[in-house]
């Protein structure tokens, strides 16, 4: 019985030295925890405070120009407008002296037209022939126009070749385009082989439509005479 009181009271020596020492490190701990812990939040908010320090700007607007510069520029040259061309040209190599042959007892201007061709079906060289062509006034006289632009008839080789010469004589109306129509032979002479020729050149023509009261309109009572002619 002893001996059991003699441990129970050593057991209860032990626990109370232990607390003893404990009791002592415990506070010491929790205050040097208590003081860390206050010693970080304080550093904390002087750092958030300091982060959070208010921000300054100074804004400065640009005003920018409402009014847009005007460039000047250079209008382009306008391309140059070519002439309208008149009469078609003939060729170089074609001379066209102008005489005057009397028909119905009224002169007008006829136009020749000469050129030199070699014929090699012949073997020798040839005069090209020469085309007259002369305006005149029928019965009733009505006036003559003059043709603004004339296109010239072929002469037919086979003529050409045996050298025969003759004319054609052919009345018509202008339009009011100013183109030869109702195209009629009057005379065709020595043979109608001259004919086609000579309609197909007098539909080429070109004339001033006659105007009467600011309006064109027909002008009929046209006679003209193409004369086929070979050069001597």
């Amino acid at each position: 019985m002893t001996t059991e009181n003699g441990h129970t009271s050593h057991w209860i020596n032990r626990t109370s030295f232990r607390l003893l020492v404990a009791l002592p490190l415990g506070l010491v701990t929790a205050i040097g925890l208590f003081c860390f812990m206050s010693w970080m939040v304080g550093s904390v908010k002087t750092g958030i405070s300091d982060d959070q320090a208010p921000m300054a700007f100074d804004m400065v607007m640009q005003e920018q120009d409402s009014q847009s510069q005007r460039r000047l520029r250079k209008l382009p040259e306008p391309p140059e407008v070519p002439e309208s061309p008149q009469e078609l040209v003939q060729p170089q190599s074609l001379s066209t002296p102008v005489t005057s042959t009397p028909l119905s007892q009224v002169e007008a201007s006829q136009a020749v037209l000469d050129t030199n061709v070699a014929l090699s079906d012949f073997g020798v060289a040839v005069n090209m022939p020469t085309i007259n062509t002369a305006i005149g006034n029928d019965i009733g006289q009505q006036q003559q126009a003059m043709p603004l632009y004339r296109a010239e008839p072929a002469y037919p080789a086979r003529l050409l070749k045996r050298r025969v010469e003759g004319f054609v004589v052919m009345s018509f109306t202008i339009s009011e385009q100013g183109k030869p129509e109702n195209i009629e032979v009057v005379q065709a002479e020595p043979t109608k082989a001259f004919v086609r020729p000579a309609v197909q050149a007098l539909r080429n023509w070109k004339y001033q439509p006659k105007i009467e009261g600011g309006k064109a309109v027909k002008q009929g009572g046209q006679q003209v005479k193409i004369e086929f002619k070979i050069s001597q």
